[in-house]
């Protein structure tokens, strides 16, 4: 009967081993339940917080596109008219280079006119000085006679 006594002791110390297990194990279990509600709570709000991040991101991407359009429009304005602008000076910097061309033809058919006058009233003189040479000369030996 002693190996009877014996093992109804280590069963007891087996059964107290296995009750302060029991404690621990609820105190553990309470821990986790406690903690996932904190954790629910938690991921709740991350849940709240990343749909008013998605809003604001999608929000962020819509005045994106409207001012990517709006560019794209103020763009192709300002190249219409740029062009304008850029046809309008060709247009206005053929016409001084037709006047400025205009004028220079104008002051060299001036100027060769009077380069010819010129070339003439100096052959005229010429043409006169010889003769009065030559009549003094004929003058002169006229009066020798």
């Amino acid at each position: 009967m002693e190996k009877k006594s014996g093992t109804n002791a280590n069963f007891d110390t087996l059964l107290a081993l296995l009750e302060q297990d029991m404690s621990v194990t609820k105190e553990a279990v309470a821990n986790i339940i406690k903690n996932t509600a904190k954790l629910n709570d938690v991921a709740a709000d991350v849940a709240k917080i990343l749909a008013v991040h998605n809003e604001r991101i999608e929000t962020g991407e819509m005045w994106s596109k409207e001012i990517r359009n709006d560019l794209k429009e103020h763009m192709l304005a300002d190249s219409k008219t740029f062009e304008r602008l850029f046809g309008a000076l060709e247009d206005s910097a053929k016409k001084i280079t037709e006047a400025v061309e205009t004028q220079h033809d104008k002051f060299e058919d001036r100027l060769s006119s009077l380069e010819r006058w010129k070339w003439l009233v100096m052959g005229g003189c010429m043409v006169a000085g010889a003769l009065l040479g030559k009549l003094s000369f004929v003058s002169a030996f006229f009066n020798l006679l």
